[in-house]
C-alpha cells in the first residue's frame, strides 16, 4: 500500500491561502436538531429544496439575478 501525501494549497481569489483553515461563512444558516437529523437520515436531500441551506442559497441566487429565471436541476 502507498501513502500518498497531498502537498496542495487553497487560495481565494485575492491570494490568502486558507489550507487548513476554511472561511468564514458570509450568511449563517441555523439547522434545527430535527433538520439536521432528517438529513444525516436521508442523505438524497442534500442539495435539494427540502434542504434548508441549499433553500436559502437558491433564495439568494434569485435574489441577485434579478428574479431572471435559473437553471436548477433537482434530479439526482
Amino acid at each position: 500500500m502507498t501513502n500518498i501525501r497531498s502537498i496542495a494549497h487553497y487560495y481565494t481569489p485575492n491570494g490568502t491561502d486558507i489550507s487548513h483553515k476554511g472561511v468564514t461563512p458570509d450568511i449563517k444558516v441555523d439547522l434545527s436538531d430535527d433538520q439536521k437529523k432528517q438529513l444525516a437520515t436521508d442523505p438524497k436531500l442534500i442539495g435539494t429544496s427540502q434542504d434548508p441551506l441549499y433553500a436559502k442559497a437558491i433564495s439568494i441566487l434569485v435574489a441577485g439575478s434579478g428574479n431572471r429565471p435559473l437553471a436548477i436541476n433537482e434530479s439526482k
